[in-house]
């Protein structure tokens, strides 16, 4: 018996100081047209920049108010929150929260307070807010790849990439992405080679990050929906991805931070894998070994890894990788030409 759904998207939108840019982000949120019902969770982390206000006045002016809809059992500190409907489109809802206390180095209490509207839904997609969507059919399309295609646990698509001006720009590493973009079982690759999926793009099965660890961030969410089923790559524009100097994701401090976390959701989806908690299509994969195997030693050679002493006792319990991880110590130790081969095998597999 399928379960059914007040919503058959929540789509998460969180931001910070980006006044200039959360009117697009809106905007690619308005225009989409869908045949089911989506709700948009958009939660300011107490911005110190007008968008707060912005925020609030758009409601207002946007949004035919549901009260009742926040009464239903929710006890949260927050500065501002409303629930609304969408003037003009009886099929898209917001929820806007602007909180009053920045909660950046809290992720598990921020991610928290949409969690009510996202159990009602059965897929999840994000934008951050200084990105934004121009394909009015990106969620339609996205919704049913994923209804057709039972084996995929997440849908990514193209993207252009645009300057704070919204204009048009060329960047290498983003070009690159596209590039290494494709549709298949994409875990292995992701877990060896980092990461080339962008956030604004995906469209995931709810169910397959249940179990998101508070740390998780993108890379992470990549990681665990892979590990679940295969990806689906649309080949289609269907967002912008914006170079933003002042991102918090650009601030060195910040960098800083998502290191060692990189390294936590390595170890996490590496553990994961070695328990077997992954699809049946990878635990067959002849790239298995090897990958996870080159992984380990990864983190092994990090100068920043804190759980060297826990792989090691992952190896104990799995003694078939120990051979492989000595392999892949070595492969990462050296950047030898046995990594290039490792990497071009899973492109070709």
């Amino acid at each position: 018996m399928s379960k059914e759904y007040k919503y058959m998207v929540c789509v998460r939108c969180c931001t910070y100081n980006q006044e200039s840019f959360i009117g697009d982000t809106l905007r690619g949120f308005t225009i989409q047209e869908t045949k089911f019902p989506v709700v948009y969770c958009i939660v300011d982390d107490a911005s110190k920049d007008s968008e707060p206000v912005f925020l609030k006045k758009w409601a207002e002016e946007n949004l035919l108010f549901d009260e009742e809809e926040l009464n239903s059992g929710i006890e949260m500190s927050y500065g501002f929150i409303c629930f609304g409907k969408y003037i003009g489109k009886s099929n898209l809802y917001f929820v806007i929260l602007l909180l009053n206390k920045n909660l950046f180095q809290q992720p598990e209490l921020k991610l928290s307070y949409t969690s009510k509207w996202e159990l009602q839904s059965k897929y999840i997609a994000y934008c951050e807010g200084d990105d934004y969507w121009i394909d009015s059919q990106k969620l339609q399309k996205q919704y049913e790849i994923l209804e057709t295609e039972k084996d995929a646990s997440f849908v990514y698509t193209k993207f252009q990439t645009v300057d704070v001006n919204s204009k048009p720009i060329t960047v290498d590493y983003c070009e690159n992405y596209i590039n290494k973009s494709h549709s298949g079982y994409v875990f292995l690759e992701l877990l060896a080679t980092s990461n080339y999926i962008l956030t604004v793009t995906t469209f995931y099965r709810r169910e397959c990050l249940e179990k998101v660890y508070p740390d998780y961030y993108d890379y992470g969410f990549f990681l665990q929906s892979a590990r679940q089923g295969k990806a689906v790559y649309l080949p289609d524009v269907t967002s912008c991805y914006r170079i933003n100097p002042n991102s918090i994701t650009n601030v060195p401090s910040t960098h800083r931070a998502l290191f060692p976390k990189q390294m936590f959701i390595r170890y996490n989806e590496i553990k994961e894998a070695l328990r077997g908690n992954i699809c049946q299509e990878l635990k067959i994969h002849p790239m298995l070994k090897p990958t996870i195997g080159f992984a380990i030693g990864y983190l092994l050679n990090r100068r920043y890894s804190p759980y060297r002493w826990k792989l090691l006792f992952l190896l104990f319990r799995y003694p078939a990788y120990i051979i492989p991880t000595i392999k892949g110590f070595f492969m990462e130790l050296l950047n030898s030409k046995s990594k290039k081969k490792l990497l071009q095998t899973l492109k070709e597999t």
